[in-house]
């Protein structure tokens, strides 16, 4: 299936300077060589405030006056400086081998490589090229108050691409490596919670996931694409760049006894996905993810370009995720009822303190620090971290407290650096942090220590005096979920309640080809770690873990209830 466009170098230069024509389409300028590729620079504007990237504009290639772009792998690159740390990359192109290599050095002589194999169509090498590449984020520090201490992985970080199963192609032209945007895109943006949308006239980039609720979205939305059909050979990429990111990247394939997505999909959606008519198309995304998949981190963010303004479609869920948002529903009642008035930060009954937490956030700088670099005396309502901090200065005036409990019950996750420095407050132990990338088959642990009061020391900081406990419900989810497993691996604290919610995988955000915005459970997945015959055994967490002690629902927010379970 790979296309071969390979001009010798003999001829570069005079490709460059004479053989090339150039010829205006409407308002768009663009360049054409007789192999019939065409290119045309787009606006590109980045709409994230974490990263700096004076890039304007991008050159998108296409074949045979087609629809779909396609990008140089360097000049992607390269272009998306200031976001992806491009200091440590080198490239090799090699025409005797028919590829392109890309080295991303860690040192003088340690590197790690992916190869763009445009005679067979392949792109294989180490996911390290891919993943991990983003520069530092400009205003939120994600990783502040906590010491890498040590990390471990055993496996490889190997993977292969077959391009041919999903009907795109390598090409190479001049001294160009291309491939298409969509696929550039997943392997180097999406895996770093980065996306580059292009909706047909601008090309925008987007740290993090979309909602329709953000201020970027009608800006990413509003284009001269809306309410057109889908061109067939876009439609063509946009169900293959689904079936590519769900065959790769797709955390619960196992879980689901999932072997080719295709083989997974109910004919009628997958017979709808390849309408042209992009309100179907948007149906039958809604229709796999919410209730086929039925898991809480799938999701569609974002409609096809092509779709009109004001596209309505069904959501019908499946059972799993109907089950939890039922719950969240009636303890969330439960809790109004019991607190009329809002639940306190910190609430106590005896010699008990009850904290509540419902999310694990991380908040930008801006919102933690004065100008002169003194704490904001909001920023405890504005980051988890300065929030426990204030509540365990508040139970430091009650001396009557012995027991702490931390109410995760409607907590729907977060922030993993939100969540991890939490754990720093329970604990003096060094923090495990396990994961399993069902990619490439890695597994990894990462070693952390807390700096819970801020004063650039790591050792004892933590509130042992106190007897930690954690409450738990099915709507404990994804990081809150990640902090029960942590607190039952090292024995941190008394898990009570109900079984957890599950959602062991990070959540990735993918563009397909069409301008559809999606989120799935990615293929680095959280694990539960035990020692079993001198062999480390990591387990899936997707299904939720077991307290120590049960709690009827009913009882979640009767503090005398809670007290008697732990006293």
């Amino acid at each position: 299936m790979s296309k071969i466009i390979n001009i010798k170098r003999t001829l570069i230069v005079g490709l460059l300077a004479g053989v090339c024509v150039s010829f205006t389409t409407g308002c768009k300028q663009f360049t054409k060589y007789d192999e019939g590729i065409t290119y045309k620079k787009v606006e590109f504007t980045n709409l994230s405030d974490e990263f700096v990237c004076d890039t304007t504009s991008m050159r998108l290639y296409f074949q045979n006056n087609g629809n779909v772009p396609y990008v140089s792998v360097n000049a992607f690159l390269s272009n998306l400086d200031g976001v992806i740390d491009t200091s440590v990359f080198r490239y090799k192109f090699n025409y005797f081998s028919n590829c392109m290599e890309l080295h991303r050095y860690y040192s003088e002589d340690s590197y790690a490589s992916i190869k763009f194999d445009w005679k067979n169509n392949v792109i294989s090498g180490s996911n390290y090229c891919c993943s991990g590449v983003l520069k530092s984020t400009w205003q939120t520090n994600y990783s502040s108050f906590i010491k890498n201490v040590d990390h471990y992985y055993y496996g490889s970080s190997q993977c292969t691409y077959n391009l041919d199963s999903y009907y795109f192609d390598i090409l190479v032209l001049e001294d160009k490596c291309l491939i298409p945007l969509v696929i550039a895109n997943i392997l180097f943006c999406s895996q770093n919670h980065y996306n580059v949308f292009y909706n047909g006239d601008k090309l925008y980039g987007y740290y993090g996931e979309i909602s329709s609720y953000d201020a970027e979205y009608e800006m990413i939305r509003n284009s001269s694409l809306n309410g057109k059909d889908i061109p067939n050979d876009v439609k063509k990429a946009t169900v293959n760049s689904f079936l590519f990111a769900m065959d790769y990247f797709y955390g619960l394939k196992e879980q689901k006894d999932i072997d080719k997505f295709k083989n997974y999909i109910y004919d009628k959606n997958l017979s709808n996905l390849w309408s042209t008519d992009p309100t179907i198309t948007h149906q039958a995304f809604c229709d796999i993810i919410y209730n086929q998949l039925d898991e809480l981190h799938s999701r569609v963010n974002i409609p096809s370009m092509y779709a009109s303004r004001d596209i309505n479609v069904d959501i019908n869920r499946g059972s799993r995720t109907s089950r939890y948002y039922d719950r969240y529903y009636t303890q969330r009642e439960l809790r109004q009822n019991a607190f009329p008035n809002g639940v306190p930060p910190v609430r106590y009954y005896g010699d008990t303190a009850i904290i509540t937490f419902n999310s694990f956030v991380t908040a930008p700088s801006s919102s933690i620090y004065e100008y002169d670099g003194s704490i904001k005396s909001d920023a405890w309502k504005q980051d988890s971290y300065f929030f426990m901090r204030h509540c365990m200065e508040e139970i430091s005036y009650h001396s009557e407290i012995k027991d702490v409990v931390i109410d995760l019950s409607l907590n729907g996750g977060g922030n993993i650096g939100a969540m991890i420095r939490v754990l720093g407050f329970l604990t003096d132990k060094i923090i495990n942090y396990s994961t399993h990338d069902m990619l490439t088959g890695e597994y990894y642990i990462s070693k952390y220590k807390i700096d819970t009061d801020g004063d650039g020391f790591y050792d004892n900081d933590a509130y042992d005096q106190y007897n930690w406990n954690v409450l738990v419900g099915e709507n404990t989810f994804s990081a809150a979920n990640a902090f029960t497993s942590n607190v039952l691996e090292q024995n941190l604290a008394t898990v009570i309640g109900q079984r957890s919610g599950g959602g062991m995988c990070s959540v990735m955000s993918i563009v397909l080809a069409d301008g559809t915005g999606i989120s799935i459970s990615s293929n680095n997945s959280i694990r539960y770690v035990v020692e079993e015959d001198d062999k480390l055994m990591f387990y899936g967490i997707e299904s939720g873990l077991k307290p120590n002690k049960t709690l009827d629902y009913e009882y979640f927010y009767n503090d005398s209830a809670i007290a008697e379970l732990i006293g």
